[in-house]
């Protein structure tokens, strides 16, 4: 998937951890290389708990599409489910909301 000299997903960049042993973060720029990202992680799922996370993540990101986040209860919805993505709930204020976004 990532091999650090070359993208295989011709969308978005990617870099080899510092610190790491070989270890690379694919960064996509575009809803384009989302698409292709998720079309691949759905064909080739993931075999670890990450797995979970980017069932959250993937479920956020077809809200998002659909302009749900543009709603109060979509936007709520969101924050819930994002809440869950790597077990590591965001602290978002309680005065945010979806009118800020």
């Amino acid at each position: 998937m990532l091999r650090g000299d070359q993208n295989s997903f011709n969308s978005g960049h990617e870099a080899l951890r510092s610190k790491t042993n070989q270890v690379y973060r694919y960064s996509a720029d575009s809803f384009k290389g989302l698409t292709i990202i998720l079309n691949y992680l759905n064909k080739f799922p993931l075999k670890t708990s990450k797995q979970n996370s980017l069932e959250r993540w993937s479920e956020v990101w077809h809200l998002m599409v659909k302009g749900d986040h543009l709603t109060k209860e979509g936007f709520d919805k969101i924050r819930e489910l994002a809440r869950e993505v790597n077990n590591n709930p965001f602290n978002y204020p309680d005065s945010l909301s979806n009118d800020e976004v």
